[in-house]
């Protein structure tokens, strides 16, 4: 049987939301030296380059505006659909 693995990530951001809270992990040993989760922001997602250049696997990415489909690891908050209701 194929057990299937999540992954949660939280972050705690200050008032001003320009400050934020990472960890540094010390156990178990596999994860010792990597910081708790990786979140990559952007405005508006067009082609999603520059979001890609700094992926590694494991980040969480969020958007404000997107103007198509996101990759899996990626959440807009508003996507623009096309007048048909689906993406283009």
């Amino acid at each position: 049987m194929k057990i299937e693995q999540e992954w949660v990530a939280g972050f705690l951001f200050n008032d001003l939301v320009d400050r934020v809270v990472l960890i540094r992990k010390t156990h178990p040993e596999w994860q010792a030296g990597k910081l708790n989760g990786m979140l990559i922001v952007d405005d508006v997602f067009t082609t999603g380059a520059s979001m890609e250049a700094l992926h590694t696997p494991g980040d969480i990415g969020a958007v404000v505006f997107a103007r198509g489909l996101c990759p899996s690891w990626i959440t807009p908050l508003f996507q623009m659909w096309s007048c048909d209701g689906l993406p283009d």
